[in-house]
């Protein structure tokens, strides 16, 4: 048995601190005892959970473990900073899972150790390391080898092993696989079958049908399509499947299907046949009943996920932030979270408008709190900051949306000066047109506000109250000690 130690230093300092907090972690509900400080320190996933709510005293997870010992191994870590455990592939695989749950990330670079170590060349066995190991490293390299071995293999693999890869790594992974170079299927139903089996379990990947050679499809397999596509509202991606297919195919000389409307018999069709304004096909002649939609059928316009399918049309650059921005507010408006969380995801949040106003900070100067909590809960950065060195807190104090700077003011330190060295409670004075009483309040009465701070022209919260004659605000600012 192969036993290894390793020490976590940070751990061992932080039990140095006196005025400790309980913490709990519930791993398959067994709980493993900890101190906040020491939890919010080693863990991603617990830091953030304590910004949303720093009352916070536990973090819960559900995970795939094999080892029965690994809540002890862990429970240990948390307690004294030491990983000791067996030095197998089914512990280093669980303590990776504990350490990508928590954003743990000593635990998975003593995984990432291991996969190096443990493995010379990928196999089905071995692919879920290596593939997460390159993942958790960025290993751009690692990655693109991984999806090449997927796709050379896509016509051998089990489907039930090709679907809970496709699960486990989502759609992103799956059309790298399907637009690779190195891909290899034994037909184009197997791939349908594949995409339609994925689409049950979530209706995003049957846009990856677009990916289909669909002319070589059976029969069989473009009612299955074309079912789905019914059930779930997706004509308008069928439409576009399907003419393409039709654009592509050799001359037709067989009946083919495509609703149960109209029908038209023809003994010869002159050399082209309209399918659209700018699309046509050559065929000499179709000799059996030809079934097409009306046009007005044919060009339905589907709005079942018409934000994301909005979103992935647009580029990641200024150039496109303003479409973006607006595919996102009418994404909040409608409760659309998928949307939301795919551009999290894909980073379109983080892109700005060429002063460094990304979404985050465009939906807090358009007063859009909402959006702005939507953004967050997906991992957008709520710290960012602007061409003037604003945040969303100077924003929510400008636009006077006091839950906007309570909710800010988790995050962001109250003091914050923008490039004219303008702090939040300045800005909310300079616009005290928007009745910014309440929010002077309640800047006011927070104990950590520098009631001297000076802006670039020299001037306290005060003395700018006072030379905007503000005398409501000059009384709140009296009142709760500020001085000149």
């Amino acid at each position: 048995m192969n036993i290894i130690t390793k020490k976590y230093h940070e751990i061992e300092r932080g039990n140095d601190i006196k005025e400790k907090i309980p913490f709990t972690l519930y791993i398959n509900n067994e709980q493993i005892e900890s101190w906040k400080h020491i939890s919010i320190m080693i863990s991603k996933f617990i830091h953030n959970e304590y910004l949303r709510d720093s009352s916070v005293k536990s973090a819960r997870k559900y995970l795939n473990l094999s080892c029965n010992n690994i809540i002890d191994i862990i429970s240990e870590f948390f307690k004294t900073g030491i990983l000791r455990f067996e030095n197998n592939r089914a512990h280093n695989r669980d303590i990776f899972e504990v350490g990508n749950a928590f954003g743990i990330e000593f635990l998975t670079n003593v995984f990432c150790e291991f996969v190096k170590s443990a493995y010379k060349e990928i196999n089905e066995e071995n692919f879920y390391d290596i593939y997460d190991c390159s993942i958790i490293q960025n290993d751009i390299n690692k990655i693109n080898e991984c999806i090449t071995f997927f796709a050379s293999r896509m016509d051998v693999l089990q489907e039930e092993y090709k679907i809970a890869t496709i699960k486990r790594y989502g759609y992103d992974f799956f059309e790298r696989v399907l637009t690779s170079k190195s891909l290899k299927i034994s037909n184009e139903d197997s791939l349908v079958n594949t995409i339609l089996t994925m689409s049950e379990h979530d209706d995003s990947f049957f846009c990856l049908l677009n990916h289909v050679k669909v002319e070589f499809c059976s029969n069989d397999s473009i009612k299955s399509i074309k079912n789905f596509a019914v059930q779930h509202k997706f004509e308008s991606i069928t439409t576009e499947v399907f003419e393409r297919a039709l654009l592509l195919r050799s001359p037709i000389q067989h009946k083919q299907s495509f609703s149960n409307t109209s029908y038209f018999c023809i003994e010869t069709i002159p050399k082209k046949l309209k399918l659209s304004d700018s699309n046509y096909f050559e065929v000499e002649k179709i000799p059996y009943k030809f079934n097409i939609s009306p046009i007005n059928e044919l060009h339905k316009i589907d709005k079942s996920n018409e934000n994301l399918r909005k979103l992935m049309s647009l580029r990641k650059t200024k150039d496109d932030f303003n479409q973006i921005y607006e595919v996102l507010v009418k994404a909040s408006n409608e409760g659309d979270l998928s949307t939301i969380k795919y551009a999290c995801d894909e980073k379109y949040s983080e892109i700005s408008d060429g002063h460094d106003i990304n979404m985050m900070l465009m939906a807090a100067w358009n007063n859009n709190l909402n959006l702005v909590l939507q953004l967050f809960n997906y991992g957008a950065d709520v710290r960012s900051r602007s061409y003037t060195n604003r945040t969303i807190l100077h924003y929510f104090c400008q636009k006077g949306n006091l839950e906007g700077v309570k909710f800010a003011l988790n995050f962001i330190d109250i003091n914050a000066k923008n490039i004219d060295n303008y702090t939040p409670l300045h800005d909310t004075i300079a616009n005290s047109d928007k009745n910014q009483v309440e929010i002077c309040e309640y800047l006011c009465s927070q104990p950590n506000i520098d009631k001297i701070i000076q802006n670039n022209k020299n001037k306290t919260p005060l003395q700018s109250a006072k030379s905007l004659n503000l005398q409501n605000i000059v009384d709140i600012l009296l009142r709760n000690g500020f001085t000149e």
